[in-house]
């Protein structure tokens, strides 16, 4: 099990991702209520577009940056779209579902779903670091404590 302020002291002073923008989503309620901004940005966005322009703008400048997705698989191709067009790479957080999962596996996403705190988190940090285009983070809300 996970405790959730562990993995954000994991991603954020670990692994240095320090601005995380999205649509607030029920689902990740247990991790919106241990941010801290003493290690991080939250800054919610009112559609897709807005919280992988902010992400992207904000890795520009040299932070690193996650984008909390909902569950709407459209979104996943909105950002594929974007970032095709202009040769970037991108972390995306979101929650686990099946349908998610085969979508991403169905559209040669790179993700890993979320078991093993710095295993898992490390690999797709990796795969971000290396890779142009999208790399998701699934989140099972059963890993956290």
């Amino acid at each position: 099990m996970i405790k959730a302020k562990e993995f954000w002291n994991y991603v954020c002073n670990e692994l240095n991702y320090r601005f995380f923008a999205g649509i607030p989503s029920m689902y990740f309620d247990f991790l919106y209520d241990t941010m801290s901004s003493d290690i991080m940005h939250y800054i919610p966005a009112v559609n897709e577009e807005t919280a992988i322009a902010m992400v992207i703008g904000v890795e520009f400048t040299g932070f690193k940056g996650v984008v909390i997705a909902n569950n709407n698989l459209f979104y996943f191709l909105n950002i594929i779209k974007f970032l095709n067009d202009y040769d970037l790479s991108l972390l995306c957080m979101a929650p686990y579902y099946e349908d998610t999962e085969l979508f991403l596996k169905n559209n040669k996403i790179k993700y890993k779903v979320l078991n093993d705190l710095k295993k898992d988190i490390s690999y797709i940090d990796r795969i971000h670091n290396k890779n142009k285009g999208l790399c998701v983070l699934l989140i099972k809300k059963e890993v956290f404590e």
